[in-house]
């Protein structure tokens, strides 16, 4: 987190772009004691791995956001945290790696790998193969259905997120808030992101019942995340889980997971920042849009080698922090894959983890 912080600061300078990275700082609101308690606790935890943030009381709380009309037991302010703008980032990221001699293909559905003396050899996608001798896995959500066919396990669920954007306006620049309901965010054309605070929903697959034991410190975990019994239950059960690399693949029958938007949701997490916030009450909703998240037992990614199949690595499973530690998780991957990634830097993301019993559900899942 620290190391993508730092490159973030250099975004626009490493990138030749605009990538919208600001740091306005983040604001952990608290609504009880139980809550400050919980936050303060984090807190101690980050501190000596280098975090930087601060306690504060009712009033100092009330000092930094004076246009709010109600009050909280305190809050967790990291002041030098940031924000970018994934619409503007991820564009830059593709044309410096284009300049430095990256191939991007999109739309290509990939079916699978190919092997030759036991390690990769290809990557086969529905064009034809690439041949090569390392592949990263980096499909999100979908990681653990190539993975599944390659007969490789690895626990991954997901759950669906809902979001929105205010039109662009004068509303004043204030820290990014989370708690008491609603989290908020000021976009760089003025908006803000308004959403409902744990919105998440996890719709129970064939999946959930397979990783039902690695996700057992989660499922009595309060994390806010409903379960829902939808379609997705009867479209998981048709779905492929093994097929040959001439034939077509899910990858190919769903290419975008596009989920509905949770209306409900949405709507909800406006009233509830309007009535601490004012400045909420007349914004109007410029867009809305849902999203698929990949979670892992233990909320952290894998960035590890698969042993099994010499060549093929992993970097998934980043649990909703994915755009923000991008940078530094990138330069994770590439080290490792280059052989150049220090084995202490490594440990914590190896994909061993989730069967040698060395797992521990972090602050977060308690």
């Amino acid at each position: 987190m620290l190391e993508a912080m730092d490159i973030w600061e250099q975004s626009n300078e490493l990138l030749g772009a605009d990538a919208g990275f600001q740091r306005n700082g983040v604001v952990y609101l608290c609504d009880n004691e139980q809550e400050f308690t919980k936050h303060s606790e984090w807190l101690e935890s980050a501190e000596p791995l280098g975090a930087k943030a601060r306690v504060l009381n009712s009033a100092q709380l009330a000092d930094l956001l004076p246009m709010a009309v109600r009050s909280w037991h305190g809050a967790v302010y990291a002041e030098t945290d940031g924000c970018a703008e994934p619409q503007l980032a991820a564009p830059a990221f593709a044309k410096a790696a284009q300049r430095a001699g990256a191939i991007i293909s999109i739309g290509d559905a990939v079916r699978g790998i190919e092997t030759a003396g036991g390690r990769v050899s290809a990557v086969v996608t529905e064009k034809g193969a690439v041949k090569c001798s390392a592949v990263v896995v980096a499909g999100g959500a979908w990681s653990s259905q190539f993975l599944g066919n390659l007969r490789v396990r690895f626990p991954q669920l997901s759950v669906v997120t809902s979001a929105q954007c205010t039109a662009p306006g004068e509303q004043p620049l204030i820290p990014s808030l989370t708690g008491s309901g609603f989290i908020t965010r000021k976009r760089v054309d003025g908006g803000y992101n308004v959403l409902c605070h744990g919105g998440e929903i996890h719709d129970i697959t064939p999946a959930s019942f397979r990783f039902l034991w690695d996700f057992r410190h989660l499922a009595t975990s309060d994390n806010g995340v409903k379960l829902r019994v939808s379609r997705e239950f009867f479209r998981d059960i048709h779905w492929k889980r093994s097929w040959k690399n001439n034939e077509s693949s899910p990858f190919e029958e769903v290419r975008t997971w596009d989920p509905p938007i949770d209306e409900k949701n949405l709507d909800a997490g406006v009233l509830v920042a309007a009535a601490a916030l004012p400045m909420f009450k007349e914004a109007k909703i410029a867009h809305r849009w849902g999203g698929v998240i990949d979670v892992t037992p233990d909320a952290l990614p894998v960035i590890s080698p698969i042993a099994a199949i010499p060549g093929l690595f992993l970097s998934s499973g980043y649990s909703g922090h994915g755009f923000g530690l991008g940078p530094a998780a990138g330069r994770l991957t590439a080290d490792m894959v280059l052989g150049n990634a220090k084995a202490e830097e490594l440990k914590p993301y190896r994909f061993e983890r989730f069967a040698d019993g060395s797992i521990r559900p972090g602050p977060a899942l308690r």
